[in-house]
């Protein structure tokens, strides 16, 4: 007489923060099915937020696991920012805060004139620029 087909059993792997292709992939390895969901996230678009089963999780061969996926709606807005270097003093450090956060410090030298400063946020943040702990300038940088 015929048991059937046997049913095995199989570790779930860990999927967030992977690709929805890789996460698929990963599913497809090992014998289990990927059901995505795009919602609302703040990692970029196509990012695995969520699974609904644990890694490590022993669950049936063919089992659907659900998957939150980014839609990089709230994700932070990259912008880039010119910093010109005054003529003196010869060696400085330069800070710059983003809403009140240290984003970048480093020294630098008068002769280098202006340094490239990749930013992000969200929305609208206030940047301030220091030399040498002076606020030097101020401003809105619009990260939509």
């Amino acid at each position: 007489m015929s048991q059937g087909r046997k049913i095995n059993k199989v570790s779930v792997p860990s999927l967030v923060g992977l690709t929805e292709d890789e996460a698929r992939r990963s599913l497809n390895e090992v014998g289990l099915v990927a059901s995505t969901a795009l919602v609302p996230g703040d990692k970029a678009y196509g990012t695995v937020l969520t699974q609904n089963i644990g890694p490590e999780q022993q669950v049936d061969e063919g089992t659907i696991i659900n998957l939150e996926i980014s839609d990089g709606s709230s994700a932070p807005v990259q912008k880039e920012i010119t910093v010109t270097f005054p003529k003196s003093p010869a060696s400085f450090t330069l800070t710059v805060k983003k809403s009140g956060e240290v984003a970048y410090e480093a020294t630098h030298s008068a002769d280098e004139k202006s340094v490239r400063i990749v930013l992000s946020g969200r929305g609208t943040e206030i940047v301030e620029i220091y030399i040498n702990g002076v606020l030097k300038e101020s401003g809105f940088v619009d990260f939509t």
